[in-house]
């Protein structure tokens, strides 16, 4: 399992192969806002999850 550091300077290289991408977070991002309430704002802070599984969708999102 990545470091989350690790994992964020993979995304920031793909970002640069690939500027879709800051395009696809950006509208994640928004996706988020619109989020059901019972997900605390600050666990959907991805430079740092405070649940595990918040990281692991992220993960799973960007995979598919």
């Amino acid at each position: 399992f990545y470091t989350i550091s690790v994992f964020q300077s993979l995304l920031c290289g793909l970002e640069q192969r690939f500027p879709a991408l800051s395009k696809e977070k950006r509208a994640e991002k928004e996706a988020r806002k619109r989020k059901p309430p019972y997900i605390l704002k600050r666990q959907m802070d991805l430079a740092n999850p405070r649940r595990p599984y918040i990281l692991r969708r992220f993960i799973n999102l960007h995979i598919q």
